[in-house]
This record gives structure tokens, C-alpha cells and sequence, in this order.
């Protein structure tokens, strides 16, 4: 008898071992929290050195890094051209009425 839709393909046994490598670290990982969990005090104190880490280092970069300050100011305000005559045009107070 056939099922539309499956098939009976063996899995690679490097995809198994992938699994059960990423099962148990994610077993760590839950008792590690557990853990974390029933000491607050010792959260607390990983949650604020991870945060000083995070914002002291690279993590929370969010400009592009340019070679010069100049280049890195210049591409991250550029803004829009706006010409007066196209400016003054706009009917702006209309759509309030």
C-alpha cells in the first residue's frame, strides 16, 4: 500500500549525529537556565557583565565602519534634497481641513 506524499529515505548518519549533538546542547543549555534560575543573585551578576560586554564591545555596533570618521559622517546623513520651489508647492495645511 502507498502514501502519496512520502517516501522511505534513509537519513544520513552526519545529519543524526548533527541532531543529537544539537539535542544535548540544548539539554546544557535548559540546566544551565535551570540553574540560573533557582540562584537570581548569580544571574543577575552573568546578565549584567553580558550586558557590559554586549554594549562596551562590537555587539552593539550598528553603523557601518568606514575607514575615516569623515566617510562614516557622510553616509549616515545624507538625507533628502529638498528644493524649495517643489517645497513650497505641497499642500500641506489641505488635508488637515
Amino acid at each position: 500500500m502507498k502514501t502519496k506524499g512520502k517516501t522511505n529515505k534513509e537519513i544520513p548518519l552526519e545529519t543524526i549525529k548533527i541532531l543529537v549533538a544539537v539535542e544535548d546542547l540544548l539539554k546544557s543549555w535548559l540546566w544551565l537556565f535551570l540553574f540560573l534560575l533557582k540562584k537570581p543573585k548569580l544571574l543577575l551578576l552573568i546578565a549584567v557583565i553580558g550586558s557590559i560586554w554586549y554594549f562596551m564591545g562590537d555587539g552593539c555596533s550598528l553603523a557601518p565602519v568606514a575607514e575615516n570618521s569623515e566617510q562614516q559622517h557622510s553616509d549616515l546623513t545624507r538625507g533628502a534634497d529638498l528644493d524649495p520651489d517643489e517645497f513650497d508647492k505641497a499642500e500641506v495645511f489641505e488635508p488637515l481641513a
